[in-house]
């Protein structure tokens, strides 16, 4: 995403098989904006592409939110753009939502 000719906002798609399967898939690696944008629509422009993407390829795609801060926040925002399939889990050192 780009605003006044800086990016502020970016997502890496991969595409995968599922395993044991020939069947490929679109995958996130990232989905971020810079701090000072989000509260602007950059985030909806990225998670509009993602879904528009996933429906012009008809390829299932997984988006996930990778976070201990504002996790229900952005769940909230994502939800309005996917559907929620599962869930994750955390195992390791101590982290608190911020």
């Amino acid at each position: 995403v780009e605003v006044d000719g800086a990016i502020v906002g970016s997502c890496a798609l991969w595409l995968e098989r599922f395993f044991g399967s020939q069947d490929i898939y679109m995958n996130d690696r990232w989905t971020f904006v810079h701090p000072k944008y989000r509260k602007s629509k950059a985030a909806n422009v990225l998670l509009k592409g993602i879904r528009d993407l996933a429906q012009k390829t008809k390829l299932p795609t997984y988006i996930q939110i990778r976070t201990f801060n504002q996790a229900s926040r952005k769940n909230a925002l994502y939800r309005r753009y996917f559907k929620p399939v599962g869930e994750m889990f955390y195992v390791g050192p101590a982290q608190t939502e911020g």
